[in-house]
């Protein structure tokens, strides 16, 4: 778990893998002053996992920026 309470809006970060499929899940608010955290959250970290989903249903705000990087994942 990662959690950012050092920036502007908190953002939890909880990574689990199931059936192959690396899911990280965030919790709380994502925006352009914490987006770099989805973005390395997305990063390929030379697990076995084949696929990555993100889980954003725990998000209660996020921003366009959010958009900008699951376009680029």
């Amino acid at each position: 778990m990662h959690d950012t309470a050092g920036q502007r809006a908190r953002l939890t970060l909880n990574e689990a893998t199931a059936a192959g499929i690396r899911v990280p899940a965030l919790s709380g608010e994502v925006d352009a002053d914490n987006v770099h955290l989805l973005r390395q959250a997305l990063r390929v970290d030379g697990s076995s996992a084949s696929r990555t989903v993100p889980d954003l249903s725990g998000l209660a705000f996020m921003d366009s920026s959010v958009i900008g990087v699951l376009a680029a994942a």
